[in-house]
């Protein structure tokens, strides 16, 4: 293999996550069901990983699940109102 794309891939990937970690940290912060959604996603990946010498799955079905568990995770946090965003109310209302 090439020795100079195999570095450039890599600190690519590196810049890379390391911008990714800030959004997904931004992102579960204003969706707080993401983090489990997150957490369905790696189990779901380390599962594959795992299961990998016997069972294949195309990329555009891992693609689709990983898209659906995101939409579905924003989608029912935009829903519902996060539990402390009602303690944040009530004392709000309190107060005046």
């Amino acid at each position: 293999p090439n020795q100079s794309l195999a570095f450039s891939s890599s600190v690519i990937a590196m810049f890379g996550l390391r911008a990714m970690f800030f959004i997904i940290e931004d992102l579960v912060d204003m969706f707080h069901l993401l983090a489990y959604g997150l957490c369905l996603i790696l189990i779901f990946i380390g599962v594959q990983l795992i299961f990998a010498r016997w069972l294949h799955l195309p990329a555009s079905t891992v693609c689709i699940l990983i898209m659906s568990v995101f939409t579905v995770c924003i989608a029912g946090s935009w829903v519902t109102k996060k539990p402390e965003d009602d303690k944040e109310n009530d004392e709000a209302v309190e107060a005046k």
